[in-house]
């Protein structure tokens, strides 16, 4: 995604403003409830909820443009696999690794 993203020109709008189009990822793991709210007749919804949410929001919060983080479940389960660029630290207190 962060490869085709670059294909993507910057614009400028009728004021003069320029506007560019950018991407974050944030990859973490865990458990999340599902509900369905709603009467089916009138609007159904989706809801998810858990702290799996909380850590997602979080990891976006530490993300800088065009980067991509993980959780640190991950990065235990995954290994070599990836290219750990540097650690960030939540205000919560855990840790996200931006990867290459």
């Amino acid at each position: 995604m962060q490869r085709v993203m670059t294909q993507f020109k910057p614009l400028k709008t009728p004021a003069g403003t320029q506007l560019s189009l950018g991407i974050k990822l944030a990859i973490t793991a865990g458990k999340v409830r599902r509900f369905a709210v709603g009467l089916p007749k009138i609007q159904h919804m989706d809801v998810l909820a858990g702290r799996l949410l909380e850590r997602m929001a979080a990891a976006e919060a530490l993300l800088q443009r065009d980067e991509l983080i993980v959780g640190q479940e991950l990065t235990e389960e995954l290994g070599d696999c990836l290219s750990i660029t540097e650690w960030r630290t939540a205000v919560s207190g855990e840790s996200f690794a931006v990867v290459q």
